[in-house]
């Protein structure tokens, strides 16, 4: 897999979005993370086929979550300022959810 095929996303949690650690890990975080903002939003116009999500945990840290595989924009559910990709759970990298801890940038999409 080549790097430009993977986006990878750092969640925090926050009142108005993931709550807790339960929404990140549980059923919570797709539809969360499959829709987008269209103006001022880090994924790229054609985002990457595979979606790998973390969560903050302490200081700069991330705890690997899991990966999702982007089967594109569904047009059909775009508005002026949000768009939605078919997200899909993929098994890829299965075997490091909630065991990969890495130290991440400022930025929450690198």
């Amino acid at each position: 897999m080549a790097p430009e095929d993977v986006q990878v996303i750092r969640h925090t949690l926050k009142p108005d979005g993931l709550k807790t650690r339960a929404d990140a890990i549980g059923p919570n975080l797709l539809p969360y993370v499959r829709e987008q903002g269209i103006r001022n939003s880090k994924p790229p116009a054609a985002p990457p086929r595979i979606w790998l999500n973390f969560l903050a945990t302490t200081g700069r840290r991330a705890r690997f979550i899991t990966a999702h595989e982007n089967h594109g924009e569904v047009l059909a559910e775009r508005t002026d300022d949000r768009r939605f990709f078919d997200l899909r759970p993929t098994p890829e990298f299965a075997a490091l959810a909630d065991r990969l801890v890495i130290e991440w940038t400022k930025d929450t999409v690198n």
